[in-house]
């Protein structure tokens, strides 16, 4: 029985390349479909506003709990500040 774990030093490069592919993939492919939903909200914000219902700042937030959130943002201020936050965490 085996109790330590191979280290396959020759293919450390292969592995890290790999990994740091799906991480970029992966964080590129959420921040797309980030920036569609922020899109699709401010089309669904100026629409309840143009009926007098307010916008997504107004009817989006928890009453009396009016927490600012990217999402009700311009794409261009909230996307640079939503991929600082997931590459923090990354």
């Amino acid at each position: 029985m085996q109790t330590e774990p191979d280290v396959l030093t020759d293919h450390n490069e292969l592995i890290l390349s790999t990994s740091i592919e799906r991480i970029v993939t992966g964080r590129d492919s959420a921040l797309m479909q980030i920036q569609q939903i922020i899109e699709q909200l401010d089309a669904i914000s100026r629409l309840t506003s143009e009926i007098g219902g307010g916008t997504a700042q107004d009817w989006a937030m928890k009453a009396g709990h009016r927490y600012d959130s990217w999402m009700t943002e311009k794409v261009d201020k909230a996307l640079p500040a939503i991929t600082r936050n997931i590459d923090r965490s990354i």
